[in-house]
């Protein structure tokens, strides 16, 4: 039990315990001085007199230094507690601070992928759109092609001659020299 209350103080008034560091204790109050007659006011020698005050300033004195002490031991143990509240404050709002840095990045992070999902499935469309309006173009101008050629050279078969084969012939699928035609 010894052991346990060695690092606590008793509280004030509630008995309960409160646990604290260890400051060096200062000395008891000293005890009143006794005067130098039973009774104070039995003499009216003014030596007796003096000496009672003199006891008496002496007494204050040591009691004024004895409660100097006391307060300035409890002004150091409430500076060392108020330094232990102050850091946790900063320390828990240093946290606060990092974890909102971390959920606004990962909101960006967040945010930025949809953005870039969107672009993406919005680019896809536009250039499905694109890539279907240029096939038409293709095929409307490939005919055309076909037509004007087949009355200028009669002699090449160009029904042989698909749009398949053509885009691929474009687009650098296929060697030109496969093609007879």
């Amino acid at each position: 039990m010894a052991s346990s209350t060695a690092n606590a103080t008793e509280g004030d008034f509630d008995g309960s315990l409160e646990y604290a560091p260890q400051f060096p204790r200062s000395p008891p109050p000293p005890l009143p001085f006794p005067t130098s007659s039973g009774s104070e006011g039995d003499s009216d020698d003014p030596v007796l007199e003096i000496d009672d005050m003199r006891n008496k300033l002496a007494h204050n004195s040591s009691m004024v230094h004895y409660w100097t002490e006391k307060c300035v031991a409890a002004e150091r143990k409430l500076e060392d507690l108020t330094r232990q509240v102050n850091n946790a404050n900063y320390k828990r709002e240093k946290h606060r601070i990092r974890a909102q840095r971390r959920k606004f990045k990962v909101e960006d992070l967040h945010m930025s992928e949809e953005d870039a999902k969107y672009e993406t499935t919005t680019i896809h469309k536009r250039g499905d759109k694109h890539r279907q309006a240029i096939r038409g173009a293709f095929n409307e101008g490939f005919e055309k092609f076909r037509r004007i050629t087949a009355d200028a050279h009669r002699d090449i078969d160009w029904d042989a001659v698909t749009v398949s084969a053509a885009q691929e012939f474009i687009c650098g699928g296929v060697d030109p020299t496969q093609h007879s035609h």
